[in-house]
């Protein structure tokens, strides 16, 4: 028979994988199923929806992200990035890197650094476009660390002991691809991009799917602020996210009296079974870009396990560069 110290032990150890699975089937089936993440500012995170934005704006620039996603839940799903661009007239175009961890609930991470070349090219004297190539690895895996079971407590002091989590899938590192383009054309901006182009596996055997995004949107400069004397501008723009059995759409537009802008959207899937609305403010400080957002359910979406998520980009513009007469900056709304 069990002594009272051996049950409390024993039934930790249990507990302490019943729980394992349970957890990492949940987290593991959310995080697979919907894919990479979807962020609420892709035109904040530029070489993130699309690698062939580097350099498109034509200047260097860093940028870094933080999300949290589904605030209901005791541990949010976390999403983290840095990402960095600089046209270079030697290449005929632009050098930049992306690095993403995506914490899933503590129990699973997803870490991507991938490194990007855009080569630019001028059709017209309206019309230019940039092609990329993005390279890199996806580091994945398991971990309990921010978990505490039965068996990790001392009864005769109450100390916590470390764990001895053993059996878990190890962790893993594999190639991963991307490519993409974006033009502009006047004032019409689009761009389409294609990633995980080997749909790579991750740790536990979970592939990732191809995933293909699309998007476009049009600047109108309509007035002047009667504050300011600034242009008034108004960006709307669609983006367009297909991955494996996930298809969605964002649709809406930015608004900018510099240095201030905001942005409205819709995002849903193409069956309209729910919508979440996204709502941004930012501001623009000299070499400084700063935006927050924050989306949520608008309408019945009981398939999410928490409602309401968090996002924030800084931007920071490093190096102007004098482009040769010949090539247009590819424009983007609001800057």
């Amino acid at each position: 028979m069990l002594s009272g110290v051996n049950l409390v032990k024993f039934s930790g150890v249990v507990l302490r994988r019943l729980c394992f699975v349970l957890c990492c089937m949940q987290i593991v089936d959310v995080s697979v199923s919907a894919q990479d993440a979807v962020y609420s500012q892709p035109y904040e995170q530029l070489l993130v929806l699309n690698p062939a934005f580097a350099g498109a704006r034509g200047y260097g620039s860093v940028s870094v992200f933080h999300r949290s996603q589904w605030l209901q839940l005791t541990n949010p799903f976390r999403y983290y990035g840095i990402s960095a661009s600089l046209p270079v007239e030697r290449i005929h175009g632009a050098a930049g890197f992306t690095v993403v961890r995506e914490d899933y609930a503590g129990l699973f991470s997803v870490t991507r650094a991938e490194c990007i070349y855009s080569y630019e090219a001028v059709i017209s004297s309206a019309l230019s476009a940039g092609f990329a190539i993005q390279a890199g690895a996806i580091q994945s895996g398991y971990t309990l660390s921010n978990l505490l079971f039965p068996d990790q407590i001392d009864p005769a002091t109450l100390t916590t002991l470390p764990g001895n989590e053993t059996g878990l899938p190890p962790s893993k590192i594999v190639p991963d691809f991307a490519t993409g383009f974006a033009g502009v054309y006047r004032s019409l901006y689009f761009g389409a991009s294609a990633h995980h182009l080997t749909r790579p596996l991750l740790a536990g055997g979970y592939r990732i799917p191809l995933r293909i995004t699309a998007h476009a949107g049009y600047n109108f400069e309509i007035a002047r602020s009667l504050l300011s004397m600034q242009p008034l501008s108004i960006s709307p723009n669609i983006t367009f996210w297909h991955q494996g059995d996930l298809t969605l759409i964002q649709t809406g537009s930015y608004l900018s009296v510099k240095p201030l802008y905001a942005g409205i959207w819709a995002r849903s899937n193409t069956s309209f079974s729910w919508v979440t609305m996204v709502v941004l403010a930012g501001i623009t400080a000299g070499r400084l870009q700063v935006a927050i957002s924050y989306d949520a359910d608008a309408l019945s979406a009981s398939r999410l396990p928490g409602k309401g998520s968090w996002e924030v980009t800084c931007s920071l513009k490093v190096d102007q560069i004098k482009k040769r007469k010949t090539i247009r900056a590819i424009k983007c709304p609001k800057i």
